[in-house]
């Protein structure tokens, strides 16, 4: 499972962000660079059997603070 998780993110990774880096849309390469090394740990952990933890208590959290200052 982990050799298909490298092999996919390996090809997406080598044929669409490239492409923008080379026709000089360098902001729109960084920001998929980002979520694409985001979206390969969390695949990789998957892959690997590692739980992931919930972000539902800390945006929770986070919206009550918001709520909160803004009332």
């Amino acid at each position: 499972m982990v050799v298909l998780v490298l092999g996919i993110y390996l090809i997406l990774g080598l044929s669409d962000p490239y492409r923008r880096f080379k026709t000089g849309k360098r902001k729109d390469f960084y920001a998929s660079a980002i979520l694409y090394a985001a979206g390969f740990i969390l695949a990789l952990l998957m892959a690997l059997d590692i739980p992931i933890p919930s972000p539902s208590a800390p945006l929770q959290k986070m919206v009550k603070l918001v709520i909160h200052r803004s009332g």
